[in-house]
């Protein structure tokens, strides 16, 4: 099994109607052509972009997802299946650190905040979490 990376939206990116699948409220469906203003996103979304696109390139054997913080009914399954065995505090602090906004998760376990670790201090996470973090 590949290890899994999540990524989890921060809420500057998480509107209405816009959940893993959908598009972007602010821009629907252009019956009558594109739109013609450009859109600005914020900071926190561009790096969680830019993590995205750095791990697909550099790390291609790794599945990247990417959850909202609003989806507790996938993401805490997963943190605590990879919680086993850790006691009842170190699961519950988990568990929150997960849901937490721009958390990157590593095979269900908190390797540090999207915004922090930059795109590169995320490829670096997962490297060491890999075991192949460059020398």
């Amino acid at each position: 099994m590949p290890t899994r990376v999540v990524l989890v939206r921060p809420w500057a990116d998480a509107r209405g109607s816009s959940g893993c699948c959908a598009g972007d409220s602010r821009d629907p469906i252009a019956v009558a052509g594109r739109r013609q203003q450009p859109v600005e996103h914020d900071h926190a979304t561009r790096v969680l972009a830019a993590a995205y696109g750095r791990l697909r390139a550099e790390l291609p054997g790794v599945d990247v997802q990417v959850v909202s913080a609003s989806n507790t009914a996938w993401l805490v399954p997963a943190v605590l299946r990879a919680a086993r065995g850790d006691g009842l505090r170190a699961t519950l602090r988990r568990t929150n650190q997960a849901t937490r906004p721009g958390s990157l998760l590593v095979d269900g376990r908190y390797a540090g905040d999207l915004v922090e670790l930059g795109p590169a201090g995320v490829v670096t996470a997962v490297r060491e979490h890999l075991g192949s973090a460059p020398v």
